[in-house]
């Protein structure tokens, strides 16, 4: 929990390129049941928004499969509907 609550209270940490550098986290929910953190993130100099899950521990199988299953799902949707999905390991 300690590298979770690491990276929440330094946002510069999530900083996705030098033209994505002011961040600021919206909201940071803990959920209890795993132990992961649900966050909002804003990039101001980008006009975009970014939902993150910060977990702990190795990416398993089931987190593995989840991500697969976000992403088949995005491929069948129409252009207008589309989200970009990333993985990002610190």
């Amino acid at each position: 929990h300690a590298m979770q609550e690491y990276i929440i209270s330094r946002p510069k940490l999530l900083a996705l390129s030098d033209n994505m550098k002011e961040i600021e986290i919206e909201s940071a929910e803990k959920v209890q049941a795993n132990g992961r953190y649900d966050l909002v993130v804003t990039y101001t100099d980008a006009d975009m928004q970014m939902i993150a899950e910060l977990k702990k521990g190795e990416i398993d199988k089931k987190a593995y499969n989840q991500l697969n299953n976000y992403l088949n799902a995005e491929q069948s949707k129409s252009e207008d509907e589309k989200f970009e999905y990333g993985l990002l390991l610190l």
